[in-house]
This record gives structure tokens, sequence and C-alpha cells, in this order.
């Protein structure tokens, strides 16, 4: 018979063997979980990985436009607008506000920094002729990211490396606005050394991607930011030559820039689509339409400023292009009795408004101020 000293022989030898498993059951990696160290493999994985940071870009274009045009005199508040907005627009933001937060902008940086960290450890030689033009697009992105975080906040994270595990730094300190300018300029600089005029053979890449064009228009942007008007306008003139040779929109078809998509005035715009299904959608009609119009999509939660509105003459076609009142409206919209926002009106597809105007980054027309 086994005696007692034994049998916890035994038992503690158990013990010891299970900790051992779980030591090696714990140490296992999920074969379903994608990390950029196993991620990035092939070519495709660099190009799935770089449209992937454009479609990061897709998300809340409401905030772009408030954090823009929504803290000048552009906009006036309607019965429709929310708390959240109107502390926007009276230059009120608390800390509570749902446009106070950077968190998707910095999800977007996630992807980028993955990119840029991981395409050029790949070996495929499928990737050669393209791996310096996808680094360039994630250093543009970086760049452009940069920007609206500094223009927006002032301060903000500089985080230049992806999130890989649990040792990271979830807490970065802010860095001043000289360090973020600093940084998309170099950010922005080495983009151009690597994307080409027109990389591509679609109007839809060419100005939903990043070319030299969309990189100089951002980099005059930031020199006028930062007074270095010389520079600004030679970006800007570089822009205006360049050999994509954009050209202004007709005025009696100004409306086009907004309804249509990638325009002979347009440089880079964030491209929606709703026959992909995204569940990423240009919601500015949410902002601009009325309340009830005949295709859904409109809340109207702002107008026009009579600021902007005086600033117009009644025959000007920009005027009738962007701006609806009383009379006859044509479908998708409706007389409220109000002027309203025509811009980013969107696809109309079986009675609904799809929300999928392109969001205009740049088009020649500002580039052309930029220089002046």
């Amino acid at each position: 018979m086994m005696n007692m000293k034994n049998l916890k022989l035994i038992l503690l030898y158990s013990i010891i063997l299970s900790l051992f498993a779980c030591e090696k059951v714990t140490e296992q990696v999920p074969e379903s979980l994608i990390t950029g160290s196993n991620f990035f493999k092939t070519a495709s994985d660099a190009d799935n990985a770089i449209i992937g940071c454009y479609d990061a870009m897709q998300g809340n274009p409401n905030a772009f436009v408030m954090w823009g045009d929504g803290r000048t005199d552009v906009f006036a508040s309607t019965e429709r607008s929310s708390t959240t907005e109107l502390e926007v627009t009276t230059g009120n933001v608390g800390a509570a506000n749902g446009y106070a937060t950077w968190n998707f902008l910095y999800s977007a940086m996630n992807r980028i920094n993955n990119v840029i960290k991981y395409v050029p450890q790949m070996s495929d030689p499928a990737l050669a002729s393209r791996k310096e033009r996808i680094l360039g697009e994630a250093y543009f992105l970086r760049g452009l990211v940069y920007f609206y975080l500094t223009r927006t906040f002032e301060n903000a994270p500089l985080v230049l490396e992806p999130f890989e595990g649990g040792t990271d730094n979830l807490y970065p300190a802010l860095s001043n606005r000289q360090a973020l300018f600093t940084q998309v300029e170099t950010d922005l600089k080495s983009a151009l050394d690597r994307v080409p005029d027109l990389p591509f053979g679609t109007a839809l890449e060419n100005k939903g991607r990043a070319t030299k064009a969309a990189i100089r228009s951002t980099l005059a942007d930031l020199y006028l930011w930062q007074k270095k008007y010389a520079d600004a306008a030679e970006m800007a003139r570089l822009v205006i030559t360049s050999p994509a040779n954009y050209s202004l929109v007709a005025g009696n078809n100004f409306a086009s820039i907004f309804t249509a998509k990638n325009t002979t005035e347009s440089i880079f715009e964030i491209q929606y689509n709703y026959t992909y299904q995204e569940g990423n959608s240009n919601s500015l009609t949410d902002l601009f339409l009325p309340l009830g119009a005949a295709y859904t999509a409109g809340n109207w939660r702002f107008q026009p400023s009579t600021v902007v509105l005086d600033a117009l003459p009644v025959n000007d076609l920009r005027r009738a292009a962007t701006f609806r009142n009383s009379g006859p409206v044509p479908a998708p919209y409706r007389d409220a009795n109000q002027t309203y926002i025509l811009k980013y009106p969107g696809t109309v597809a079986n009675n609904v408004l799809q929300q999928d105007a392109n969001r205009i980054v740049y088009r020649l027309a500002e580039i052309i101020l930029f220089r002046a």
C-alpha cells in the first residue's frame, strides 16, 4: 500500500508538471491573432495595409468640418443644433464634448505607423517596384494627421511607433506645436521624395491617394501656418504648374465640385462609395440638408450664416450652387422655407441619400489663393 509520504511526492510532482504544461499553454500565440510582425509577408499585404490607412481617414467626417468651418463665422445654428455642436461654434468646448477627441486619428496613426515600420522589412520581390511609393503614402498620411491634430488641439502626443503590446506607453506626453510642425514637415518631405506626380492609372486613385501635388499642397498649407510665405508660394507654384495639369472647373459647373467626384480642380479627396457598402460614410448631409428631405439623410443642424450669405451677390453662380431656400427645390431637396447648404449631397439610390460624397481636402482654387 502506498504510504502517505509517497502520495505527497506524487501529488507534488503532478503539480509541478501541470505548472510547466500551463506555462506552455499560456505562452502560445493564437493562430488567428494578426499583428504587425506576422501580417506583412506579401506585396498584397502591403497594398491592403496602405488602403487600410486611407480607410481610417474616412472616419468622423463631421469632426473635420466642425474643427475648421465650425469654429468660424460660416455656420449659423438651427433649432436642430445639438449642445455639442453649439459648444464648438461658440468656442466653449469642454473636455466632455464629443468633438474634443482625437481617438479616431490615433487609430489611423497606428495603421500608418505599422506600414512605416514593417514595409521596409519586407522582401517579396513583387513589392520592389512600389515599396518606396507605399512608404511615401504612409508618410504623407502621417504628416496630414499630425497637421490636423496640432491645428485643432495645438499640443498632442507624438507617436511614431505602432502599438504592439502591453508594455507600450498608453499615455504618452504631449508635444508642443513646434515639435509637431517639425514632424509634419519631416514626414511630408519624406513622402515627396518617394511619391511620383501621377503614380496611378485612374483619376480616383490620383485624387484619392498621395501624389506630389497633394503633398505640396499640404506643405504650402503648413508653411502658411508657420508664416513662411515664400516657401508656401513656391509649393503652391509647383502645384499650379504640376504635370498633372489641374484646371479650375468652369463657373457654370461650380456645383459639380461637390456633387461630382474627382473633378479637374480636385487635388486630394477622401473617397467614399456606397456601392462598396462601406461602414464609413460622409455624414455631412446630416449637418446640412433639411430635416425630412425627400430622400432621407438630412438633420439640418446648421445653416449658412448671414456673413456668408451677404458675401455672395444674389446672381453669383456660387451662391446658387451652394445655398437653397424658398422656391422650387429639385430632388433630393425640399423647400424647408429656410436657407440650407447644398454641398456634399451624395448619391441617391433606392430613394435614399447614400452619404457617399467625397470630402475635398485640397483643390486648385485654394492653392491659387495660397500663392496670392
